[in-house]
């Protein structure tokens, strides 16, 4: 899974397929075993990177498409966010210049998962975008906060410590 996120976000469309081919195979495995819900979760896996594959292949449209039902399907599920589709629709959002969709995703990240470092700052980068300097300056405040006891640069910080005034 994190191989074909990387190789669709490194703009290697063909590797995120050959990537998306082993999680649907590990599914069809899963399904054999009957581990149904391993399946499912491997299945959403496998659209993730699908619909990442197709950003990578410039096709923004068809992979929004595919991102949002496979965020919709793993909200769907019984877990905590691991794959985390919902962010990552978030993040195409943003790259498509569709900001205020984008923030409107990251807020339901962190309703359902509160403290998320790269939501918030998600979130703080598409507030922005969307010209709310308010909300824009209250995640920063949250991130610059979140990352007080940072012992390594993380991304957004800088950013958040100027936008928050610190």
């Amino acid at each position: 899974f994190a191989r074909g996120i990387g190789a669709a976000r490194s703009g290697n469309a063909s590797a995120a397929r050959e990537e998306q081919a082993r999680l649907t195979a590990l599914r069809d495995a899963a399904r054999a075993a009957q581990l149904g819900y391993w399946a499912g979760q491997i299945d959403i896996q496998a659209a993730v990177v699908g619909a990442l594959a197709l950003c990578a292949e410039g096709k923004s449209d068809a992979c929004l498409t595919e991102l949002k039902a496979a965020a919709a399907r793993e909200d769907a599920t019984e877990k905590h966010v691991v794959t985390p589709a919902r962010e990552l629709l978030a993040e195409a959002l943003l790259a498509a210049n569709k900001p205020a969709e984008s923030f409107a995703e990251y807020e339901a990240v962190m309703k359902k998962e509160p403290n998320r470092y790269r939501a918030i700052a998600g979130a703080m980068a598409a507030a922005r975008a969307a010209g709310d300097d308010k909300r824009a300056r209250a995640l920063a405040a949250e991130l610059v906060k979140l990352g007080a006891e940072s012992d390594t640069p993380r991304d957004g910080l800088r950013q958040a410590k100027e936008i928050a005034g610190g």
